[in-house]
């Protein structure tokens, strides 16, 4: 999604606070089963968890 906003539609700004929420969570420790054997999330609380430090 940050891409499509980034290149589609230039929506710079936008395209950085979700690029940045994303290392955010991913720095707490929060994965999906995809990135940790151990310890996930499912993708909705890990889409929960993105959008938590966007709002």
């Amino acid at each position: 999604v940050a891409m499509m906003l980034k290149h589609s539609f230039n929506l710079i700004e936008e395209s950085d606070d979700i690029e940045n929420a994303v290392e955010e969570v991913l720095s707490d420790g929060i994965f999906t089963a995809d990135l940790s054997s151990e310890d996930h999330v499912s993708t909705d609380e890990m889409g929960n968890a993105i959008l938590s430090k966007i709002v």
